[in-house]
């Protein structure tokens, strides 16, 4: 019975996890350009393909902020996307950070 109410208990408790946050959505692309903006803002990455499930004018450049945790993980998959032409999914949650969509993640294939 003890063994029934920790594995229901853990079960919950993964479930409750994979609620938490915002909606997220993916797009997969290659990337046709990296920059950082003017004022080294942060990292703004152009794919080939427009995201979907936003409002923001510029569908196709996603912002990722200089202070988020992932910055230096994020332009390093980005620039070996881009110097190997590999496709990289991108995640957001919809949101705009001026024109752009918001970035939070990102991901990269090997050639397909």
């Amino acid at each position: 019975m003890l063994k029934f109410f920790l594995a229901a208990a853990l079960l919950g408790c993964f479930a409750a996890a994979s609620e938490a946050g915002p909606p997220w959505y993916g797009t997969t692309g290659k990337l046709t350009r990296i920059g950082t903006g003017w004022a080294s803002e942060g990292l703004y990455l152009t794919l080939d393909m427009a995201t979907t499930n936003n409002n923001c004018n510029n569908k196709n450049t996603l912002f990722l902020e200089r202070d988020h945790p992932q910055y230096r993980e994020t332009l390093s998959i980005a620039l070996l996307s881009l110097g190997q032409a590999r496709p990289l999914d991108v995640y957001y949650d919809g949101t705009c950070w001026g024109d752009a969509v918001k970035l939070f993640a990102v991901s990269i294939h090997t050639n397909p």
